[in-house]
């Protein structure tokens, strides 16, 4: 079997990307461990170069844009640009990586008007070649008449337009059964993301409920990774991208290296 693609979203390094410099340094670095590509994230610094910049700086180094996350107001409100960058990154995946405030505080018609407007912002991106997914976080799980808010929106969504980003460790985190969701995400993920699940080794376990929740290395936390990889292998996923929203024990650098790598050795 070959070599899955491998990415790496840039959340866990965001602090050493600034300048155009830092950019091509840290990219440098992710292409050395491995990485096939990198999933560009929000919240892009003043200095930060642009879609075209960061295009040429992928192509020197040898990765690829594995995809790009878009907030969902700037998808309903400057579409244009969101496909323009995504055309000049020359992927074909966008990423709306958390659910705007409104549908988490409006409750089940928060979540039913999103899965309609999702829809509208879906189609149009599908009429360019794109594909928008959505990132999940534990709260989708919430339920509402006794169904969450993930299903909802699984439900209510067009297939042919809306597709999602599972977090494998937000779906743990939510309660959820992270092998049973990959399933039901079957034929609507391109792009997953893979995170690790761990109960701090600092945590005061003399108190029973003293046990906080840490994102964390593949392989290093608590998650069942050879059935997880499995599950989206007989989906069809094309892309598996590690993420770590902070990485507590050790360097950023470093941290990603250990998730690629104990991805390989799971066989991915």
């Amino acid at each position: 079997m070959p070599k899955a693609l491998i990415g790496v979203q840039t959340i866990a390094f965001r602090d050493y990307l600034d300048t155009k410099n830092d950019y091509m340094n840290a990219f440098k670095r992710v292409a050395d461990i491995g990485y096939d590509g990198v999933q560009l994230g929000v919240g892009v610094k003043e200095n930060a170069p642009c879609a075209k910049e960061i295009k040429e700086i992928m192509d020197e180094v040898g990765i690829v844009c594995t995809a790009m996350n878009a907030p969902f107001e700037k998808l309903e409100e400057h579409l244009d640009q969101v496909i323009a960058d995504a055309k000049a990154l020359d992927t074909k995946y966008i990423v709306i990586g958390a659910s705007p405030e409104w549908v988490r505080t409006g409750g089940k018609e928060g979540f039913l008007d999103f899965a309609k407007r999702l829809n509208v912002v879906g189609e149009k991106l599908a009429a360019e070649g794109l594909y928008l997914h959505f990132h999940n976080h534990a709260l989708e799980f919430r339920k509402y008449d006794g169904v969450t808010g993930m299903d909802i929106l699984l439900e209510n969504t067009d297939p042919r337009y809306v597709f999602f980003q599972l977090d494998t460790h937000w779906v743990q985190s939510g309660g959820g059964h992270v092998v049973s969701w990959i399933y039901k995400a079957k034929g609507r993920m391109k792009v997953v993301h893979f995170k690790d699940y761990l109960i701090d080794r600092y945590s005061d376990t003399s108190f029973l409920e003293c046990t906080h929740r840490l994102y964390a290395e593949v392989g290093e936390g608590s998650l069942n990774w050879l059935d997880i990889i499995q599950a989206c292998r007989d989906i069809g996923v094309e892309w598996f991208v590690t993420e770590q929203d902070r990485c507590v024990y050790r360097p950023p650098f470093e941290a990603i290296k250990i998730s690629y790598d104990n991805l390989r050795n799971f066989g991915l």
